[in-house]
């Protein structure tokens, strides 16, 4: 992933020129949340978690991309980077509509709403504002009966019946035949915990990402990420190498890598096959493993 302000720097650096045990796909989850108000690079000095230096060992791809050492990780407002590339984005506050002041009142119907569909035509959300405008004015209960008569009379329902799942569900058939089904949960006095501030969660990728690093192991980043220790690095990199840079078409090159399990996934070994292009660098360091590793 690309963070386009950082772009040329990042192609730069990846001309330049490097990549178990066991292999772990590395999972990355981070919670959606406003961040809390501090300089980014404020909040990350005080981490004592996240080494301020660069790293020489390792080896890191992104997007197919060799990227040669040293590496240095930082964390922003636009994410996690290593050598400018943007690998983790922060994330961003969810878009959340408020709950509208008056009635939104009936759905407007026209012939091309009704031919897309009560999925597509924007009566669902519509609906769910309704309801929660209800069940402020009117409370939960009363708001699930009136919910359930105007679903009923909506031109492209057929019938409806309560059940489903939350505090109260409702199904209901279209005229076509298909059975669908809502449900509301009652909204809690108490808020729920907050999620984790997400330049705190960044900042453990970060420090993590770095360790990674520091060991010896290989960070490949591309419709995700995938870590490999540096036992699977010294095993299976010069084996992955010498897949990638096979005459092979791209398919089988990802085909091999999977079959041969040096890398987990398909969408990884795709991405590594297709954005691969040789460097002295990596052939170098390459060169370096296989000397180091005894003969099979």
């Amino acid at each position: 992933m690309w963070c386009e302000r950082h772009r040329d720097r990042s192609a730069r650096s990846a001309e330049r020129t490097g990549a178990g045990g066991h292999l772990v796909k590395w999972v990355c989850a981070v919670a959606l949340a406003a961040a809390t108000p501090g300089p980014w690079e404020t909040q990350m000095a005080r981490a004592a978690d996240v080494p301020d230096r660069s790293v020489d060992t390792g080896f890191l791809f992104v997007n197919g991309h060799y990227v040669a050492p040293p590496y240095r990780v930082s964390v922003d407002e636009d994410g996690v980077r290593i050598n400018g590339f943007c690998v983790r984005e922060a994330p961003r506050p969810p878009k959340v509509r408020p709950i509208p002041k008056e009635d939104p009142g009936d759905f407007k119907w026209t012939p091309d709403l009704l031919a897309r569909g009560i999925g597509k035509s924007g009566f669902l959300p519509h609906a769910t504002l309704r309801f929660r405008y209800w069940e402020r004015e009117h409370g939960f209960d009363e708001a699930c009966k009136r919910f359930e008569t105007y679903l009923a009379n909506q031109p492209l329902v057929k019938r409806t019946k309560r059940g489903g799942t939350g505090d109260w569900g409702l199904l209901y058939w279209l005229k076509g035949g298909e059975m669908r089904g809502i449900s509301f949960s009652r909204r809690r006095a108490t808020p729920p915990k907050p999620p984790e501030p997400p330049e705190s969660a960044l900042v453990r990728e970060g420090s993590g990402f770095h360790k990674i690093l520091a060991g010896g192991g290989a960070l490949f980043f591309g419709r995700g990420c995938i870590a490999m220790t540096k036992s699977a690095v010294e095993e299976r990199l010069p084996k992955i190498h010498e897949i990638i840079t096979s005459a092979k078409s791209v398919d089988r090159k990802a085909a091999q890598l999977v079959a041969r399990g040096l890398l987990p996934k398909r969408t990884a070994a795709n991405v590594l096959a297709t954005g691969f292009r040789e460097s002295l660098a990596l052939k170098r360091r390459i060169g370096d493993l296989k000397r180091a590793s005894p003969p099979d």
